[in-house]
Formats: C-alpha cells, sequence, structure tokens
C-alpha cells in the first residue's frame, strides 16, 4: 500500500499547529510545565524519529459527523483571532481518516451512541509511535463522559464550550481556547453544553487504556 501524502502533509499541520496552541499553556496555573513541555517536544520531532505512518486506509464513517462538522463550525466563529484555525482546519482534513470509536456504557446509551474519540498519533493512530498519545474527543450537547481515570498525565487542548471535573471538585468551564490539566490517575469527567463538545487530548504514554 502506498502512504497518502496528502495525510503526511495534513499530519505535518496538525503536530505543527499544535504545539504551537500547546505553548498557551506555559504558565497557566495547575498545569505541571514539564509536562507541557515534554508535549511540544515530542510534537516537534522530526518524522524519521518518531513513528510510523500508517498506510492510508478506508475508515468507517463517524455515526456523529454532523456533530464533527458542527464543533469545527462553531470552533471556526468562537476563534476570533484566528490562532487555532490552523489546527482546527487540519483536524478537519484528517477527520475521515481517523480510526473513530466510542467507549461502551451500556448505562448510558445516549452518551454511548453520542460520543466519538479518535487517536491521531500513537499506538492505535494514523501515525504510530510510544512517546506520545494524542487524541480527539467529540460529544454531541448536553451529555457527560462519566468518571474515568488513568496513569498518564494528560493535558487537553479545549475547542468548544463544555465543563470538565475532578473528583468530588465542582465543574469547570475553561472556554474556547482553554486547557485541562489531569494529574495521573485523577478521575475526572467531562460535560459538553448546548453545542457539541471538541476537545484534543494529549498524553506523555501510552502505557494504558486511557478511553
Amino acid at each position: 500500500m502506498q502512504l497518502d501524502m496528502t495525510m503526511a502533509n495534513n499530519l505535518t499541520l496538525f503536530k505543527s499547529a499544535l504545539a504551537n496552541a500547546l505553548v498557551g499553556a506555559r504558565g497557566v496555573a495547575g498545569i505541571r510545565v514539564e509536562a507541557i513541555e515534554q508535549i511540544i517536544t515530542n510534537l516537534r520531532r522530526k518524522m524519521d524519529l518518531e513513528g510510523e505512518l500508517v498506510p492510508s486506509v478506508s475508515q468507517p464513517k463517524n455515526p456523529i459527523d454532523r456533530e464533527l462538522e458542527s464543533a469545527v463550525e462553531h470552533a471556526l466563529a468562537a476563534d476570533t483571532d484566528g490562532s487555532k484555525a490552523a489546527l482546527i482546519n487540519a483536524i478537519q482534513r484528517l477527520a475521515p481518516a481517523l480510526p473513530w470509536y466510542s467507549r461502551a456504557c451500556p448505562e448510558q446509551p445516549l452518551f454511548e451512541v453520542g460520543h466519538m474519540n479518535a487517536e491521531v498519533l500513537g499506538d492505535k493512530g494514523i501515525e504510530r509511535r510510544s512517546d506520545l498519545t494524542v487524541g480527539v474527543t467529540i460529544m454531541a450537547p448536553n451529555l457527560t463522559y462519566p468518571d474515568h481515570h488513568h496513569p498518564p498525565e494528560e493535558i487537553y487542548m479545549v475547542l468548544s464550550q463544555g465543563s470538565w471535573r475532578q473528583g468530588a471538585t465542582p465543574w469547570y468551564e475553561p472556554g474556547f481556547g482553554g486547557y485541562i490539566y489531569n494529574p495521573p490517575n485523577i478521575l475526572h469527567a467531562i460535560k459538553s453544553a448546548e453545542t457539541p463538545l471538541f476537545a484534543i487530548w494529549c498524553l506523555n504514554s501510552t502505557t494504558a487504556q486511557c478511553r
């Protein structure tokens, strides 16, 4: 199979735009500086030092494509200074090639059919690598992603309205362009607002099933 060079170029644009966007997390209260620096460094590594690009294959249609389109539309509208446009557009271009999946949650059937995750970089991503996992979550309006936890620490780049909670603390709304830091193994949950939730998550380890 031939590698899709358009996808490779889109991945390069995505990594560059995400690294640039995460620079804004430096100095944000509560975010471990070493965590953000490691993610940015890994994103900016040269291709021949990082991972294997998976040959382009046809992926099943994302069952919540409408929410993805709406999330992109709202994100671009919220990006009043244009600083996140390259990142948003890169995700939109990559979306058809991403291996979308949902978390099984029989006790919350609306959530189960109303959200999708996809790894972009990582052991299940379209760029296979062991130093970093980066993924995207899309969630339909007015849903709650249930409490979960994982060993790797995690940083979210938030591209929509929505709320995050850690343990028993109150819900927190970072707003468009905000950041969330989850320390290792902390229990956390996510709640979408009146519009679809759109967020990128980054972990410096692929040693655990994260979501």
